[in-house]
C-alpha cells in the first residue's frame, strides 16, 4: 500500500525541501534543534491549516508551493494519540513529544513517522528521516504554486 502526503515550503527552499535542514535549525513539536526531519501531512488541507497555525501576514503566504510525496506503509511507524502523554498538543511544544521523535530518529526503525496532528488529531503528519538509509524510498513529486484562498486569509493583518 502507497501513502500519499504532501510537504508545503516557500518556493525559495522547494530545491531543500526534503533536506530537513529547516526542521534541525528550527525545532517542531516531534524534533529538537540539530535533527533534520522533513514534516509532511496526509493530506493538502491539512498540510495548509498547519502553515497556517503559524504564519502572521498574508504576504507571508504568496511564496509557498506544495510537493505531492509517495511511500510505502511498510516504511512508517506509526504512533497513536492514545499513547501519547497529557498534553501532547500543547503550544509550545512539549519535551515529551520532542523526546518520542528524538527517539524514533535515533532508533532508526523506520524511514517514517507517522503521528497524530496537533491541529485535528483524527489526521496524520508524517516525519521523515533524510539520514535513515531508506530515505531513497521517498518519492517526491514536482513543487507548484500554492495559491490560498483569500476567505482563509481575512483574519491576518497585510
Amino acid at each position: 500500500m502507497t501513502v500519499a502526503a504532501w510537504r508545503i515550503t516557500r518556493a525559495e527552499f522547494a530545491g531543500s525541501a526534503f533536506t530537513g535542514e529547516g526542521a534541525a535549525r528550527f525545532p517542531g513539536r516531534w524534533n529538537a534543534a540539530g535533527m533534520p526531519v522533513v514534516y509532511l501531512s496526509g493530506n493538502l488541507s491539512l498540510a495548509v491549516l498547519e502553515i497556517l497555525v503559524h504564519i502572521e501576514s498574508v504576504e507571508a503566504l504568496e511564496r509557498f508551493v506544495c510537493i505531492p510525496v509517495e511511500f510505502a506503509a511498510a516504511e512508517v511507524t506509526r504512533v497513536d494519540a492514545a499513547r501519547l502523554p497529557g498534553g501532547w498538543r500543547a503550544f509550545p511544544a512539549s519535551e515529551s513529544t520532542r523526546r518520542l521523535g528524538a527517539d524514533w530518529h535515533r532508533g532508526g526503525s523506520s524511514v517514517v513517522l507517522g503521528v497524530p496532528s496537533a491541529v485535528i488529531p483524527e489526521e496524520r503528519n508524517y516525519l521523515v528521516n533524510p539520514g535513515h538509509p531508506h530515505f531513497a524510498r521517498i518519492r517526491p513529486g514536482v513543487a507548484r504554486p500554492l495559491p490560498f484562498d483569500s476567505r482563509l486569509l481575512k483574519h491576518l493583518p497585510g
